[in-house]
């Protein structure tokens, strides 16, 4: 019986053997072919084999989960299959309405971009980033051109975006051709990086003649090399080191390399750790209209930080102080109302980070937040009048009573008028 087992197992993976070979030499031909393609110009002819070449990355997925390259999961031969009956699909909806979390759909990853550095006299800096797209569809084939979905101007030059993945890998083959387009910029793919950070380095040494030699970025990253015995991709040192007598080291990696990067290095006679860099998302903050969004987007009025006024920036702030009995511009957050300027670390709109994205509150969190700011603004105002009521005036304005916040202080609104 073993002997049985052993021989169907052994043709088994004969057949499978002879399978891989064949859709291997399949999968060359067509390598082969796109090759060919590529340089023909036969952009779609290349997206119909972009699609085949995911085709096989699935099957090679499923290949290794379940040993069928299936994508579907297929029943054993011999089974029967039964339909499900209404008890069981009553029970899987229940599940289904139980749960409460919704399934975030994944987004594909955008293709990698190709970078061009320019020089600080090369035209395209002063032209618009459209112009440097039209003269690369312009000059380059139409097979490449028609690859190419955008341009960005970006601190180091500018930044091609291709349509897909595949015309990423195709305007790399032809970097020589984009660089002669853009007067013999150098032009690479992006690459992802891990950054580190290396705390407390000694910036400077006493030699054998009792000098103190200052450290330069390039013996800093040169020594770094040699200790990690990896390629940095950049090493410099944090701007707030600039007059210390210690820093804090930045340095970058390609991701793939990231697991060789050792805890600790021994650095200029001192052993310190190397502390990767979290990945959390920013919180960016408009610093325009004070909003959390994006500043380059941002189409709205100027607002004063620390008072929220659209009259004035924070230039042409004026407060008269906590002990003015007329407090004319006291700090006030354009965002949840409090008394605080809008750039506060502790708002309590300010979004923050959770499972790797950025969180903001609800509409109805906001609206409480808002109602309870408010309160405790005119409290605070309040009390900086020393507990004293405002003198009536012949002609008040509506309080913070009329106007629905809690609290009910009666400071009228003319006092604070610049919102």
């Amino acid at each position: 019986m073993g002997a049985t087992i052993k021989a169907a197992y052994a043709a088994k993976a004969k057949r499978m053997s002879e399978a891989g070979q064949a859709l291997a030499d399949l999968g060359d031909y067509i390598t082969q072919k796109m090759d060919e393609w590529t340089k023909a110009g036969l952009t779609e002819t290349l997206g119909l084999a972009s699609e085949m070449n995911d085709t096989v990355q699935k099957y090679c997925t499923n290949l290794a989960k379940d040993g069928t390259g299936s994508q579907e999961s297929t029943s054993a031969p011999g089974n029967k299959t039964t339909s499900p009956s209404w008890a069981s699909i009553a029970a899987n909806s229940a599940k289904a309405t139980k749960s409460t979390k919704a399934t975030t759909p994944k987004v594909a990853s955008p293709p990698p971009r190709l970078f061009a550095r320019l020089p600080p006299e090369h035209k395209a800096r002063a032209s618009n980033a459209y112009a440097t797209l039209h003269k690369l569809r312009a000059e380059l084939p139409d097979s490449m051109g028609s690859m190419i979905r955008e341009v960005r101007a970006v601190p180091s030059g500018i930044a091609i975006i291709p349509q897909t993945g595949w015309g990423s890998a195709s305007l790399f083959q032809a970097k020589a051709q984009i660089s002669k387009v853009l007067d013999g910029a150098p032009v690479e793919q992006e690459q992802k990086w891990q950054s580190y950070v290396i705390p407390n380095v000694a910036r400077s040494y006493v030699d054998y003649t009792g000098e103190v030699q200052t450290i330069p970025d390039q013996q800093m990253e040169d020594e770094i090399v040699t200790q990690i015995g990896l390629k940095v991709e950049k090493a410099h040192w944090a701007k707030s080191a600039a007059n210390a007598e210690s820093g804090t080291v930045v340095l970058a990696v390609q991701e793939n390399s990231a697991d060789r990067v050792p805890a600790w290095i021994s650095l200029f006679g001192t052993r310190r750790p190397i502390i990767r860099k979290s990945d959390k998302p920013r919180v960016s903050q408009c610093q325009n209209c004070w909003d959390y969004h994006n500043q380059k987007s941002c189409t709205r009025k100027p607002r004063c930080r620390l008072c929220g006024s659209r009259e004035h920036t924070e230039a042409g702030h004026v407060h008269n102080g906590p002990k003015s009995p007329d407090c004319d511009c006291p700090e006030r957050c354009t965002n949840c109302r409090g008394p605080h300027p809008a750039n506060d670390l502790g708002c309590p709109l300010r979004p923050y980070c959770s499972g790797g994205s950025i969180q903001k509150k609800t509409k109805s969190e906001m609206e409480a937040i808002r109602k309870a700011q408010s309160a405790a603004f005119y409290n605070k105002q309040a009390k900086r009048r020393c507990g004293q009521k405002p003198s009536p005036s012949p002609n008040p304005g509506p309080t913070s009573t009329d106007s629905g916040l809690p609290g009910g202080n009666d400071i009228p609104m003319r006092s604070i008028n610049t919102w």
